[in-house]
């Protein structure tokens, strides 16, 4: 009787999300557009399936030479895919700009599980107890989902592709553009490989390759932090604090207080969240600081750290955050810790942990989609040094050599997100350009230094 509440309550909950954004009116100072919706089979590979709704936006350029349009690939998984903030400038001077909702968020289906969010709220989730409650709540979740007559396995990144390419013959486009980041980079990787003849060129911030998705190894995690320190040994004022911050992070967790002022210190929290706080470079310097003072016996950045914990996963989806994942990706769940690591990879341990314990099993999108292919459409890769979530070298070292008249860019000392919100004019020319095929007149240096400097 209870799943079934729960699943007529979900079921409400999702057509109510699908006409609110609707009927929402977009607005920003470039444009202002009303979002709508189209019918795609749930799963393709099923004559019965179903159709559900997805929302989309559409913005036609100005310019008369209209070029390819670009369709807009966002980060995630477990995040949404309609962000009018993306549509820039740039892309409006020559193109018209799509953002398609992704499936289980942007839509009538909305694959939130809210009790299993709630739960990993508990304190010390990473304790072995706790991990096999998560997967015991997933699992109910999830039946519950099913239950509503939700295909499960449906919510992947080929039906995604599928959906692109759906919306593309219905808008009436020869030939696509697409603008990529992060998880969106391998959503833009498969459509090339399924429909590759429907695109013209592909941009890929911060680029995840397919082996990696559900991936966040500890080593490359210590990696970027080494990488922090060295930054941080040059300036002689934060070395008057700290002479190895590699050191003082390890010394802090090795022996924090179970409270301080009277405030709890959940060490698991704090890792967690530190991973989190890692791939964005203003936060990134904020969690490290917070390490130094704490070794100088202020406390009160790492219990701010803790709090942190419970925002980053209520701003996830976290159905759709494992399904996504589950669907492409087969791992074993294990403690994720390595021998020598600064901070372990903590995620992996609650993410893969919980899953495992669910015991669902979710059928697995075809191999040749989860390995990297050969691959002849152009490319633009932009990487973070930085990045602890899509490291660069897995780019430079793996997929990159396997693409033909692709280019790859480095920018030094900037982490996930900063690709992502970089703003610079000379950077969107940069784009512009190879959206456009120009041959780009000068060199262009991107650089914005790490300040570890504690504002006052």
């Amino acid at each position: 009787m209870k799943n079934f509440l729960l699943a007529i309550f979900l079921f409400i909950l999702m057509s109510v999300n699908l006409l609110t954004a609707q009927n929402q009116i977009i607005t920003n100072n470039i444009y202002s557009s009303v979002s709508k919706t189209f019918s795609v089979k749930e799963n393709s590979e099923k004559e019965n399936s179903k159709f559900i709704e997805l929302l989309y936006i559409q913005v036609n350029s100005s310019c008369k030479k209209n070029e390819n349009p670009i369709f807009i690939l966002l980060d995630g998984p477990g995040k949404s895919n309609i962000d009018t903030s993306k549509i820039k400038k740039w892309m409006l001077e020559n193109h018209d700009v799509i953002l398609l909702g992704y499936r289980g968020i942007d839509g009538n289906v909305n694959l939130n599980i809210p009790n299993f969010k709630n739960v990993l709220k508990t304190s010390k989730p990473l304790e072995p107890e706790n991990i096999m409650n998560f997967g015991e709540i997933l699992k109910k979740e999830l039946d519950s989902i099913e239950y509503l007559g939700i295909d499960l396995e449906a919510y992947n990144i080929v039906e995604i592709a599928n959906d692109i390419e759906n919306l593309r013959i219905k808008l009436g486009y020869e030939k696509i553009n697409l603008y990529s980041e992060g998880f969106g980079t391998l959503i833009a990787y498969t459509y090339g490989l399924k429909y590759k003849k429907n695109v013209d060129k592909i941009i890929m911030l911060n680029a995840l390759i397919p082996e990696n998705i559900g991936i966040w190894d500890a080593d490359y995690i210590s990696s970027k932090l080494v990488l922090y320190n060295v930054i941080w040994q040059k300036d002689s004022i934060c070395t008057k604090k700290s002479v190895d911050i590699i050191e003082t992070m390890k010394d802090v967790l090795k022996t924090l207080p179970a409270k301080y002022n009277d405030k709890v210190l959940d060490k698991d929290k704090i890792r967690i969240a530190t991973f989190f706080l890692l791939n964005d470079k203003t936060t990134a310097i904020e969690t490290i600081n917070a390490y130094v003072n704490a070794e100088n016996g202020n406390y009160s950045g790492l219990f701010e750290i803790s709090q942190k914990y419970s925002e980053i996963i209520e701003n996830i989806n976290w159905g759709d955050f494992i399904l996504k994942t589950t669907t492409a990706k087969d791992y074993s769940y294990s403690e994720f810790v390595c021998d020598g690591s600064i901070i372990g990879s903590p995620f992996m341990n609650i993410f893969w942990g919980s899953i495992a314990f669910s015991n669902k099993n979710i059928n697995k999108i075809d191999n040749y989609y989860t390995q990297i292919q050969d691959f002849d459409i152009p490319v633009l890769f932009i990487s973070g040094n930085l990045d602890i979530s899509n490291p660069f070298e897995f780019i430079k070292d793996d997929f990159f050599p396997k693409t033909e008249n692709s280019k790859f860019l480095i920018i030094k000392e900037m982490g996930h997100s900063d690709i992502f919100n970089f703003e610079d004019e000379n950077f969107d020319k940069l784009l512009s350009n190879f959206m456009l095929d120009k041959k780009q007149n000068k060199k262009y240096t991107f650089y914005q230094s790490v300040n570890f400097i504690e504002k006052e």
